[in-house]
């Protein structure tokens, strides 16, 4: 969660600073036709709705191989 929140700060960030660009040429006039920034929230969330998917099918698969050996085998494994 935190490593989301926090990659979502940056890239929002990082994507503030970079659109600045966007609006003018390598001359510094403005683009024509204007810049105009679309998001696209259903693909967006769908992206996030994957990678929660993704991390809680990990964390519950690793549970799932942990829980199936004894505790003592599974703590002697992992020291």
């Amino acid at each position: 969660i935190a490593g989301t929140a926090i990659g979502a700060l940056v890239g929002r960030e990082v994507a503030r600073v970079m659109m600045r660009f966007l609006n003018v040429t390598e001359a510094g006039s403005a683009v024509l036709p204007p810049f105009v920034l679309q998001t696209a929230w259903g693909t967006l969330g769908l992206g996030l709705g994957i990678l929660v998917g993704a991390v809680a099918g990990s964390l519950i698969a690793a549970w799932f191989l942990a829980m199936r050996r004894s505790p003592t085998i599974e703590l002697r494994v992992t020291q």
